[in-house]
């Protein structure tokens, strides 16, 4: 399977995955193990594109730039909202969880199609990318997407 194939297929896994979250959360009950599936997963897809993926795209367009720029802008608040969702749950405000939740989605749902339709169609140019192994990258501890690492170096 290419890369661009998995990353697709990998944002459908994680959209069902939170639509069952948001399941539970109806019904007053949310299986942590599953978000947590969805964080690490989601985690390590943020890792991939911000350290292998838009620097070997970023070629000088300035077009191009810009929109990776805003697409690093929303993994930022995707990964603030996964941090609110986790003490949510810890504090079990579950009318809170389902507006994060529904957050999240709703900036996937756009951020994916910007992702799908501009830049994992470049990846076909890349045969380097194209023959990346996505599935054995692992997440380092403490890492963090760039919006947010650049945000704390500055205060």
């Amino acid at each position: 399977m290419n890369n661009e194939i998995w990353l697709k297929n990998d944002h459908s896994i994680i959209d069902q995955k939170i639509l069952e979250v948001m399941d539970q959360i109806d019904h007053e009950h949310i299986n942590t193990d599953l978000f947590a599936e969805i964080e690490s997963g989601l985690k390590r897809h943020i890792f991939f594109e911000e350290t292998i993926l838009f620097p070997s795209l970023d070629d000088g367009d300035v077009r191009i730039h810009q929109m990776m720029e805003g697409l690093k802008m929303e993994h930022a608040a995707l990964w603030k909202l996964m941090n609110i969702v986790d003490k949510e749950i810890a504090d079990e405000i579950f009318i809170k969880i389902k507006k994060s939740v529904s957050e999240m989605l709703m900036i996937l749902r756009v951020h994916n199609e910007i992702e799908e339709k501009n830049v994992y169609t470049l990846i076909k140019s890349n045969s380097e990318i194209d023959k990346f192994d996505i599935e054995a990258l692992e997440l380092p501890s403490g890492w963090i997407c760039e919006k947010l690492r650049n945000r704390k170096n500055t205060k």
